[in-house]
């Protein structure tokens, strides 16, 4: 294991949340939380970073100018997310994703991918957010309240049951096939609790 992983890691021993910056987010970025800066989203780094926060950049290079502090190789077959989560301890909680979304569609999907694969491996109640508009969670339940149209997708077949304030309930367990339209352009006007037996992915349109 690389010596700056493993240091990045003792770190953030006692941490429930990280966030993850990708290449996709165009503008300086400066930690407020332990960060982890994925190959292009190093560039976007904020060159003054307090001392106290706990960063690192990981990657093959491919999308970056800066040089990695854990470097992976460029012939691989998964991506650079995909290692960063497969990678992290299984005290974390909640991720925060900005950067990985918009770009190639190819790449964009697989982002998903790896959220869900993240996800369903966790033995906790786990969530990840796409900034502020995706939130995705491993099977179990989720109140939130939303205002306006939102949309549930999961990405394998699972049982899902959707109460409260929206104009579309799942009032029984309903078995939803991955990327179906049954919880499409929904609408909520309060509370909202899904509850799901795999990995699902709210989105707040």
């Amino acid at each position: 294991m690389n010596d700056n992983w493993s240091h990045f890691l003792k770190q953030i021993k006692d941490v429930k949340q990280v966030f993850l910056v990708g290449p996709m987010l165009k503008q300086t970025y400066t930690p407020v939380a332990p960060t982890i800066f994925v190959d292009g989203g190093c560039d976007y780094r904020a060159d003054s970073v307090e001392s106290n926060v706990a960063t690192v950049s990981v990657g093959d290079g491919d999308s970056a100018v800066k040089p990695m502090e854990v470097e992976l190789p460029r012939k691989k077959n998964y991506s650079d997310l995909a290692w960063v989560l497969r990678n992290l301890p299984s005290t974390i909680r909640h991720v925060e994703l900005v950067g990985f979304r918009g770009g190639r569609l190819d790449h964009e999907l697989a982002n998903f991918g790896e959220a869900h694969a993240f996800l369903r491996d966790r033995k906790i109640f786990t969530t990840v957010r796409f900034e502020e508009s995706v939130v995705g969670f491993a099977g179990g339940a989720l109140k939130v309240p939303i205002s306006g149209e939102f949309s549930l997708m999961v990405m394998e077949k699972a049982e899902v049951t959707m109460t409260g304030a929206c104009q579309y309930p799942l009032e029984k367990p309903t078995v939803v096939e991955p990327c179906s339209s049954v919880g499409l352009s929904n609408v909520g006007s309060g509370a909202v609790l899904i509850a799901c037996n795999k990995p699902a992915f709210l989105f707040l349109v």
